[in-house]
């Protein structure tokens, strides 16, 4: 097999072997390298067939598809003939007669499958388990012995062997859950049994989605319980109302509720009667009364809220912190962030004493950033100094990348406390640049930085960071990329824009020149962004008053100077220009595409129209520069 190989002569493929002997004649259309398999799909006008590896025909080349064989020699591939299918054995048998409608694929030694528009099941040697008589047929998620079935626009439930378990008078059937099954019928929910018997009556607007305690699939209307008396508890909703019921259709408890939330471990849902909320757990028993401003749950705990004061309980209504705090967060489920007027400490649930803090901050996963004695830090979730408290700020936490203020010193620490870069770089200080890349803004809007000036984000592998005054990039491990020697630095496009005293030019993150540095400023061409390796972006700079256009690669694609370039009023294919006081327009690789001849633009509403002004009259022109009589456009807001 490792000798055989598919080849071309220009019209027809064949297969050769040693010495290029040829073992395929070269007069087929198509060979699939199925060599392996021990036979070798070919194709001729349009049909299938299979040869043995010595170029011998085993399967006529008469079908419209078949599918590779298997390596064992007992195996059998689908196959497809006048446009129906079947399965086929090695040595050419049709098993399975071409007769269904779509491929067919077996699950547990059957198959559902299709014949004249009709449903029903197989076994692998063909014969009928359930006849095709069925519009719709699918196997339920956790059960592969019961079938959904519908016809004529009605659902029921089979058995695998074709017998009817629920009559087919159902508009829908939901998901199966031990011997009951939500449907739906005269736009009504319900709940069954498997000998049909509505145990709950189509009644109901809706049965809510929750999670059942077996942890079983979301995709139904209904979720059964097992609580301990072995009866099934659902919420329903009637007239606008959500109640708690059982199987036997009594009612758990005597409140009818507005709302009823999602369920939170373990196995509780918070509930809404007018602005109050409570807690029910999975039996539909209050365990928090209805009475609070706000209930959040999650790890099994909930926050409590009223009169702007918060406390904490577990799942069954227990009250852990009291109802006294201004703020809770709860992080894990070890432990919470608590604040009252004393300050804020780290609460723990399995009752070891809470640690006190200054002032303790959420700080991303099952972190705290803490503060004492003026010196900040990290601790875990089980109070467990993470970080010493040796810092005066620390100001990011992103990917156990930790950027930490010492004196006036700023660097970056990973959660070891490890530095990755060293605690060298200066604090910061009020900045006002010329924001570069930001749209059709350019040139206007101001960007204000105050305080340490590590950005943190990195563009590649590069950072932006300020030493000795000066400005310069860094890797991630604090290697110098771009020596620390400017006075500012911004990133677009790609590109690295720095400035030195008062001229600008662009290097690269490996701080090669790309645009020199000897231009009063550059800016991009705004919309025409996409990224760097599009050579439809434009960097426009000035130099001695006038604009000159440079592709991204720092090269002049434009021969032409500039006195002005609108770049607050062009459509994403087109650029005001302004050339000895006259406008016109280039396209996004530099070319005039409409001559600089008119007084003003008065604005583009897309790629086809523009508005211009000449001698005193406004007129449309068209995207050649043409004037237009009948433009599809009233005005330009």
């Amino acid at each position: 097999m490792n000798d055989l190989k598919i080849k071309y002569d220009g019209r027809y493929c064949g297969v050769v072997g040693k010495n290029n002997a040829v073992v395929v004649p070269f007069i087929y259309d198509e060979i699939l390298r199925t060599f392996s398999s021990g036979l070798i799909n070919v194709c001729k006008n349009d049909k299938w067939g299979c040869l043995d590896l010595d170029g011998n025909v085993v399967i006529p080349i008469e079908y419209d598809w078949i599918a590779p064989f298997g390596k064992d020699v007992l195996s059998s591939s689908n196959v497809r003939k006048k446009g129906k299918w079947g399965v086929l054995n090695r040595s050419g048998e049709e098993k399975i007669p071409c007769v269904y409608d779509e491929e067919i694929v077996f699950k547990d030694n059957c198959a559902i499958v299709s014949k004249n528009g009709k449903m029903g099941i197989i076994n692998k040697k063909g014969e009928c388990v359930i006849p095709c008589c069925y519009s719709y047929l699918k196997p339920f998620v956790n059960s592969s012995k019961l079938f959904k079935v519908a016809e004529n626009n009605k659902s029921g439930i089979v058995d695998i062997l074709g017998g009817i378990i629920v009559p087919i008078i159902y508009d829908e059937i939901g998901n199966l859950y031990d011997d009951v099954v939500v449907v739906k019928r005269n736009g009504f929910y319900g709940l069954i049994n498997l000998v049909g018997e509505e145990i709950i009556p189509c009644e109901y607007d809706k049965i809510d989605k929750f999670r059942p305690k077996e942890g079983l699939s979301s995709n139904s209307e209904i979720y059964y319980y097992d609580n301990d008396d072995k009866s099934g508890v659902f919420s329903v909703l009637k007239g606008r109302k959500w109640r708690y019921i059982l199987a036997n259709n009594e009612s758990r408890n005597n409140h009818n509720y507005d709302w009823i939330a999602g369920m939170f471990p373990p196995y509780n849902y918070v509930v809404k009667t007018g602005k109050k909320y409570g807690l029910i757990n999975q039996r539909g028993e209050e365990v928090v009364p209805i009475e609070y401003t706000s209930i959040f749950g999650i790890y099994g705990y909930f926050v409590l809220e009223t009169k702007r004061k918060k406390g904490v309980c577990n799942g069954d209504g227990e009250l852990l912190i009291p109802i006294s705090c201004k703020d809770i967060q709860i992080i894990s489920e070890k432990s919470a962030i608590v604040e009252n007027t004393q300050g804020g400490f780290l609460f723990f649930f399995d009752g070891k004493e809470p640690i006190g803090y200054e002032a303790i901050f959420p700080f991303g996963g099952k972190y705290c950033k803490v503060y004492e004695n003026g010196k900040c830090g990290v601790v875990n979730d089980a109070g467990e100094i993470i970080i010493p408290l040796i810092y005066d700020q620390i100001e990011y936490h992103k990917k156990n990348r930790i950027y930490v203020i010492k004196g006036n010193k700023v660097g970056i620490i990973d959660l070891s406390g490890e530095e990755i870069v060293p605690i060298k770089y200066e604090m910061g200080e009020t900045i006002e640049v010329k924001s570069i890349g930001e749209g059709n803004d350019i040139g206007e809007r101001k960007l204000y930085y105050k305080g340490p000036l590590i950005i943190p984000s990195f563009y590649g592998d590069g950072m932006i960071i300020r030493f000795n005054g000066k400005y310069g990039v860094i890797n991630s491990k604090g290697v110098e990329l771009i020596p620390f020697e400017y006075n500012w630095i911004e990133f677009f496009c790609g590109l690295f824009i720095v400035r030195k005293k008062n001229r600008v030019g662009a290097l690269d993150i490996h701080n090669q020149v790309i645009v020199s540095i000897e231009y009063e400023e550059i800016v991009s061409s705004g919309n025409f962004i996409i990224n760097r390796k599009d050579d439809g972006v434009l960097l426009l700079v000035k130099k001695n008053c006038g604009w000159i256009i440079l592709d991204i690669m720092g090269r002049m694609i434009s021969p032409n100077i500039y006195d002005e370039i609108d770049r607050n009023g062009f459509s994403f294919m087109r650029l005001a220009v302004c050339r000895d006081g006259k406008w016109g327009f280039i396209d996004k690789k530099g070319h005039e595409v409409i001559k600089c001849i008119y007084d003003e633009v008065v604005g583009f509403y897309d790629d086809t129209h523009c508005k211009v002004k000449l001698n005193g009259e406004e007129f449309w022109i068209n995207a050649n520069g043409i004037r237009v009589q009948n433009c599809p456009f009233d005005d330009i807001q």
